[in-house]
Protein backbone atom coordinates (compact mmCIF):
# COMPACT_ATOMS: atom_id res chain seq x y z
CA UNK A 1 0.00 0.00 0.00
CA UNK A 2 2.73 2.66 0.67
CA UNK A 3 6.16 2.71 -0.80
CA UNK A 4 9.01 2.97 0.93
CA UNK A 5 10.28 6.29 -0.09
CA UNK A 6 6.48 7.52 1.14
CA UNK A 7 7.20 5.83 5.00
CA UNK A 8 10.60 7.51 4.71
CA UNK A 9 8.98 10.53 4.23
CA UNK A 10 6.20 10.47 6.03
CA UNK A 11 9.01 9.72 8.94
CA UNK A 12 11.00 12.36 8.46
CA UNK A 13 7.82 14.78 8.29
CA UNK A 14 7.22 13.77 11.56
CA UNK A 15 10.28 14.28 13.21
CA UNK A 16 11.19 17.35 11.95
CA UNK A 17 8.20 18.95 13.59
CA UNK A 18 10.41 17.54 16.58
CA UNK A 19 13.66 17.81 16.18
CA UNK A 20 13.99 20.65 13.94
CA UNK A 21 17.52 20.51 13.28
CA UNK A 22 16.23 18.15 10.59
CA UNK A 23 14.83 21.23 8.60
CA UNK A 24 18.58 21.94 8.19
CA UNK A 25 19.73 18.61 6.28
CA UNK A 26 20.18 19.14 2.18
CA UNK A 27 16.90 16.40 1.57
CA UNK A 28 15.03 16.98 -1.68
CA UNK A 29 12.16 17.61 0.42
CA UNK A 30 13.84 20.53 2.61
CA UNK A 31 14.70 22.08 -0.94
CA UNK A 32 11.47 21.72 -2.10
CA UNK A 33 9.93 23.01 0.93
CA UNK A 34 12.70 26.09 0.83
CA UNK A 35 11.53 26.67 -2.84
CA UNK A 36 8.01 26.64 -2.71
CA UNK A 37 8.66 29.48 0.23
CA UNK A 38 10.55 32.01 -2.00
CA UNK A 39 8.01 31.98 -4.49
CA UNK A 40 5.29 32.22 -2.17
CA UNK A 41 7.23 35.09 -0.41
CA UNK A 42 7.47 36.18 -4.33
CA UNK A 43 3.69 36.40 -4.94
CA UNK A 44 3.10 38.06 -1.36
CA UNK A 45 5.86 40.72 -2.16
CA UNK A 46 3.95 41.86 -5.29
CA UNK A 47 0.67 41.48 -4.37
CA UNK A 48 1.27 43.77 -1.39
CA UNK A 49 2.94 46.18 -3.38
CA UNK A 50 1.16 46.21 -6.41
CA UNK A 51 -2.08 47.47 -3.60
CA UNK A 52 0.04 49.51 -1.98
CA UNK A 53 0.81 51.04 -5.36
CA UNK A 54 -3.04 51.23 -6.52
CA UNK A 55 -3.28 52.73 -2.84
CA UNK A 56 -1.08 55.37 -3.75
CA UNK A 57 -3.12 56.18 -7.44
CA UNK A 58 -6.46 56.36 -5.62
CA UNK A 59 -7.63 53.26 -7.32
CA UNK A 60 -8.72 50.97 -4.56
CA UNK A 61 -11.46 52.97 -3.86
CA UNK A 62 -13.78 50.10 -5.16
CA UNK A 63 -12.06 47.06 -4.66
CA UNK A 64 -13.76 45.17 -1.61
CA UNK A 65 -11.28 42.19 -1.21
CA UNK A 66 -9.42 41.54 2.64
CA UNK A 67 -6.58 43.06 0.95
CA UNK A 68 -7.71 46.52 -0.09
CA UNK A 69 -9.81 47.22 2.82
CA UNK A 70 -7.02 46.00 5.20
CA UNK A 71 -4.66 48.54 3.39
CA UNK A 72 -7.42 51.23 3.53
CA UNK A 73 -7.80 51.16 7.02
CA UNK A 74 -4.52 50.60 7.71
CA UNK A 75 -4.23 54.36 6.18
CA UNK A 76 -6.84 55.64 7.83
CA UNK A 77 -6.69 59.02 9.64
CA UNK A 78 -6.23 59.48 13.21
CA UNK A 79 -4.29 56.65 13.35
CA UNK A 80 -1.68 56.46 15.28
CA UNK A 81 2.06 55.83 13.90
CA UNK A 82 2.57 53.08 16.18
CA UNK A 83 -1.13 51.18 15.25
CA UNK A 84 -0.06 50.93 11.77
CA UNK A 85 1.02 47.81 9.58
CA UNK A 86 4.30 48.36 7.90
CA UNK A 87 5.28 46.15 4.70
CA UNK A 88 6.34 42.94 6.31
CA UNK A 89 2.98 42.61 8.52
CA UNK A 90 0.61 43.45 6.00
CA UNK A 91 3.01 40.67 3.91
CA UNK A 92 2.50 38.50 7.12
CA UNK A 93 -1.44 39.23 7.39
CA UNK A 94 -1.59 38.36 4.05
CA UNK A 95 0.23 34.62 4.61
CA UNK A 96 -2.20 34.02 7.60
CA UNK A 97 -5.21 34.64 5.24
CA UNK A 98 -3.47 32.23 2.70
CA UNK A 99 -2.67 29.48 5.06
CA UNK A 100 -6.63 29.50 6.76
CA UNK A 101 -7.89 29.37 3.60
CA UNK A 102 -6.21 26.52 2.63
CA UNK A 103 -7.03 24.92 6.01
CA UNK A 104 -10.68 25.37 5.28
CA UNK A 105 -10.25 23.97 2.15
CA UNK A 106 -8.59 21.03 3.04
CA UNK A 107 -10.81 20.24 5.95
CA UNK A 108 -14.36 20.92 4.19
Amino acid sequence: MFGSGNVYALVYRILSNYIPILRLLPTKQNRLIKEASLVIDEVTTKLVQDKLNKYAKGELDNNKDLLSNLIKSNHEEGLDESEKMDFNELKNQVNILKFLSLSFFLFF
